[in-house]
């Protein structure tokens, strides 16, 4: 692997705080450590997936909050006889989901556009480097 100039990878690596190089990954694979690689893609995913849930959290506390509230608003107006009041509520508590839905959706999407910019800029990258 002396051939190869991984230094452009390696400062892209560092600039996504990536935690390892791309030389030690490629001389680990070529010798068969598959274990050590497994481990630090995991760990990685992990991190990366932890991080989303808590960059996100809000919507899932305002999911919870909505759904609990809309559970008691069920549970009183099974006490009404007329029909209009709960059925706006009820209109009105779909709608509360439906917006955090499509609030989900745009962050669902914001973060497939980020991680398709970064797979184009690593293959930027490491292009080079290969040809």
């Amino acid at each position: 692997m002396p051939d190869f100039d991984f230094s452009k990878i390696d400062e892209f690596l560092n600039n996504q705080s990536v935690g390892f190089s791309f030389e030690e990954l490629l001389n680990l694979l070529i010798s068969g450590d598959y274990k050590v690689i497994g481990e630090r893609v995991l760990a990685q995913l992990k991190r990366g997936f932890l991080g989303g849930i808590s960059q996100n959290a809000y919507l899932i506390r305002q999911m919870i909050f909505i759904l609990v509230a809309f559970a008691i608003y069920l549970a009183i107006v099974k006490a009404f006889k007329d029909t209009t009041l709960p059925t706006i509520g009820i209109y009105l508590g779909y709608l509360m989901l439906v917006t955090l839905l499509v609030t989900s959706f745009q962050v669902g999407y914001q973060f497939v556009q980020t991680v398709i910019e970064k797979m184009f800029s690593f293959l930027t990258v490491s292009l080079p480097v290969f040809s």
